[in-house]
C-alpha cells in the first residue's frame, strides 16, 4: 500500500500539470484515517461540494457515513464491516444543504458520489 507521502506525490504532480481534477471521498479513504485528515489532506472543506464545467453543475455527495440511533458517524478503520446500522446514509445536514443546491435549474446536473 503507497505511503501518505507517495500519494501526497501524486496529487501534487497532479495539481502541478494543470489538468482539472476533483476528488471525493470513498470509504477506503477513510481505512486507515479519519475523515479530517482525508478532507485536509484531498484539500477540500467538506466531502460534499459541488462546480461547474461548461454548463453542468456537478455535485458531489458524501455518503460515507453509518446512520446511528443518535445521528451518523463516518466511516473510520472498516467500521461500515462491524455494523449492523443503515449505511451508505448521506446525513442531514448534507441533505438540506443538497435541496438548496438544486433550487437552480438552470444548468444540468450531475451527481458524484462513492457508495
Amino acid at each position: 500500500m503507497p505511503s501518505y507521502r507517495q500519494k501526497k506525490y501524486v496529487t501534487t504532480q497532479i495539481k502541478a500539470s494543470g489538468i482539472p481534477c476533483f476528488y471525493y471521498v470513498g470509504k477506503h479513504n477513510s481505512d486507515d484515517y479519519p475523515i479530517d485528515v482525508v478532507l485536509k489532506f484531498l484539500e477540500l472543506e467538506n466531502g460534499y461540494y459541488t462546480f461547474t464545467l461548461g454548463n453542468v453543475k456537478i455535485i458531489v455527495l458524501d455518503a460515507n457515513y453509518i446512520k446511528t440511533s443518535d445521528g451518523s458517524e463516518s466511516y473510520y478503520k472498516r467500521n461500515y464491516n462491524k455494523t449492523t446500522n443503515n449505511y451508505p446514509y448521506i446525513p442531514q445536514e448534507e441533505i438540506e444543504w443538497l435541496k438548496k443546491e438544486l433550487e437552480d435549474d438552470e444548468l444540468n446536473v450531475m451527481f458524484l458520489a462513492w457508495i
